[in-house]
């Protein structure tokens, strides 16, 4: 096993005057073998014992924090006091050069950055969207990003991956989907499923981009002659004019036409008006692709009438 030198030049919050030395100066380990190097015996297992331990210093440390400032969230002002460019004058403006000890991040953390913070969690906060995690979803970030899986294959992380698969069914069990939409146990066949994305913005245009795939799939099947470039030029997507931004921002980027279909008066998309839109396109040529409908904007009758939705 090779010995590391002048890893103590890493940026790391944790590292030391100690810990630079021990790695600047390591000690000889050709008289080991591997299953002797161990915390006594070999630097930089010293050095990531060592990390380890002031991790769990620092990380209860956080957490106390945490715990401090949810609750007492209630008592600070929700928007910050601050004016733009507040804090270019109280960072240096280029990284440093060495690692500053975790005490001082965190002093700079609580008197440069908590000052100008939006307090998303308050419960005075009326604006955007309202309580967007809890002290459980807190402790499941610290863990995912200890595990810091990456989960784009089964195979790159097998219970990363069929965890998602069995949450995403419980979620759409219990908003009483059809079967159609779940992950069955025969994978080969199961057309359904869900999948977790970062935002909302990015679930929108991941769907956008689906609807788009398929629709060129189908379209070149019955007609092979069709290019895929004219095909996309003739398709459109549809959602009520009081969607959210990033309905449009997925169609631009995904070069998909968009008609915003005007509300009634309880601001909500009606099937009347969609279909009268959806026939003046149809007349041009052009091709349904998406619908986005704003179920949150239904009353408990709209439910009862399909035509409405």
């Amino acid at each position: 096993m090779p010995v590391i030198e002048n890893a103590g030049d890493i940026l790391d919050p944790f590292a030391g005057d100690e810990i630079r030395r021990l790695f600047a100066e390591p000690e000889d380990s050709s008289q080991y073998n591997e299953a002797e190097l161990d915390t006594k015996t070999y630097p930089a297992f010293r050095y990531f014992f060592h990390k380890a331990t002031a991790m769990i210093e620092s990380g209860k440390e956080m957490v106390d924090f945490i715990a401090d400032y949810l609750e007492n969230i209630r008592e600070k002002r929700v928007f910050p006091d601050v004016k733009p460019g507040y804090l270019r004058n109280l960072i240096p403006d280029c990284a440093p050069q060495e690692a500053e000890p975790w005490a001082k991040i965190f002093d700079d953390v609580e008197n440069f950055i908590v000052p100008g913070l939006t307090h998303w969690q308050s419960p005075h906060m009326h604006g955007y969207f309202s309580a967007l995690n809890s002290p459980a979803s807190i402790l499941g970030d610290m863990l995912s990003g200890g595990f810091n899986c990456l989960g784009f294959t089964w195979a790159a992380s097998p219970a990363c991956t069929e965890l998602e698969t069995v949450v995403m069914n419980w979620l759409g069990k219990m908003l009483n989907l059809p079967k159609e939409f779940l992950h069955t146990n025969n994978e080969a066949t199961s057309l359904g499923g869900g999948v977790i994305q970062t935002t909302m913005s990015e679930a929108t245009f991941v769907t956008i981009l689906a609807a788009r795939k398929e629709a060129t799939r189908k379209l070149q099947n019955k007609f092979p002659s069709l290019e895929e470039s004219e095909i996309n030029s003739r398709l459109v997507a549809y959602c009520s004019d009081q969607a959210h931004s990033s309905v449009e921002k997925a169609s631009l980027m995904s070069l998909v036409k968009l008609r915003l279909v005007e509300s009634d008066e309880n601001l909500s998309m009606r099937g009347d008006q969609l279909m009268e839109t959806i026939n003046k396109d149809k007349e041009k040529g052009y091709i349904l692709l998406w619908k986005k409908r704003r179920l949150c904007h239904l009353s408990n009758s709209d439910w009862l009438n399909p035509m409405k939705i």
